[in-house]
């Protein structure tokens, strides 16, 4: 098992021009692309070639940057979020298998979406979810 957590504090002005801003209305702002608070959690457990694996992200709001249609970058409030991964494996370790292993994945298993807002996070602008991603391995070692 992991598990970390970063509680951490900055601020920065602005500049008064050659900066874009979506959904600011301050120009004294947090470090952009840092969370205030985010913590990390992982347990894993293997054994007989089985193998399992959960982990999850949690981090706080922050002031994320975007880029518009004509790929402009702009400064933006974004939600936290919660990200959970989950993969479980199997490796043949006798037989005419052995040397097999199936490994299966799940990425974003609760679908959380990137969401950004303007002021206070109930004023909405964008709500994306991207979606789960599955994905399903199998290697051979000799």
């Amino acid at each position: 098992a992991y598990l970390s957590h970063a509680s951490t504090s900055s601020s920065i002005t602005l500049p008064t021009n050659g900066f874009r801003v979506s959904d600011i209305a301050t120009s004294s702002i947090p470090l952009p692309g840092l969370s205030k608070k985010v913590t990390n959690l992982a347990v894993y457990y293997e054994q007989y070639g089985f193998s399992v694996r959960y982990g999850q992200r949690k981090r706080s709001d922050f002031v994320g940057d975007v880029s518009d249609i004509f790929g402009d970058r702009n400064l933006t409030y974004v939600k936290g979020e919660t990200v959970a991964d989950v993969q479980v494996g199997y490796e043949f370790q006798t037989g005419p298998l052995k040397g097999l292993s199936i490994l299966g994945q799940a990425l974003n298993i609760g679908n959380e979406p990137f969401v950004r807002y303007r002021d206070t996070p109930s004023n909405e602008v964008e709500n994306v979810k991207y979606g789960k991603t599955y994905l399903l391995g199998i290697n051979y070692k000799l």
